[in-house]
């Protein structure tokens, strides 16, 4: 049941990135999200529900699916340093759907391949900024869109997790955008640069 949850966390992760044509921010359609799924597990619960728990030396626990020793299946990983991960295993890496939260407010929902994002995925850092995209190695990589905490927003490419490639760069309406700029309104704020990006900057015009 949590698979089939989190895949259509997934798919609506993926289409609020895509549908230009929607009339709320990239939070709110995430915040969305998480009405639809209805997941009826209390997440207090969790370690009541899993029979099978490992303890590790450092002082980490894991609750779930365990097969010849190792992490399989469904579960969740508290570390000793005190990030938590919920979500798919196989031969005790973390690998298909999941969620991790980090001790200083970071949270990642989405794919998993080799313990790390790989995939679809959306991330919350703590002072209110957002990504949510393509993931590789950890790394922001493709297609993704980046909200600041002050609202401004970038959507576009991403490289080893800089923009990097085409792109586009929107101010929010309360903004005082100085110099110029494309300047056209929409869904996102204004429009004040559209163009290359390489590792991280606009591409100046020669």
């Amino acid at each position: 049941m949590i698979k089939l949850h989190f895949v259509v966390n997934l798919v609506l992760l993926f289409t609020c990135l895509c549908i230009t044509s929607c009339d709320t921010s990239t939070e709110e359609c995430l915040d969305d999200t998480e009405n639809i799924k209805n997941e009826k597990r209390d997440n207090k619960d969790l370690h009541k529900q899993w029979k099978d728990v490992l303890l590790f030396p450092d002082g980490g626990v894991y609750s779930g699916g365990v097969v010849n020793g190792v992490q399989e299946g469904e579960g969740r990983e508290e570390a000793a340093s005190g990030d938590r991960y919920d979500g798919e295993w196989e031969g005790g890496i973390k690998s298909g759907a999941g969620k991790y939260k980090w001790k200083d407010g970071r949270s990642y929902k989405g794919e998993f391949r080799d313990n790390k994002p790989n995939g679809i995925g959306m991330l919350k850092t703590q002072d209110g900024a957002s990504y949510i995209g393509m993931w590789v190695d950890g790394s922001k990589h493709g297609q993704g869109r980046y909200r600041w905490a002050g609202g401004r927003v970038y959507e576009g490419n991403w490289q080893d997790g800089l923009q990097h490639g085409y792109g586009k760069l929107y101010a929010p309406p309360d903004e005082k955008v100085v110099g110029s700029h494309v300047g056209t309104s929409g869904l996102l704020g204004e429009l004040i640069y559209e163009g290359a990006f390489h590792k991280g900057s606009p591409v100046k015009e020669r």
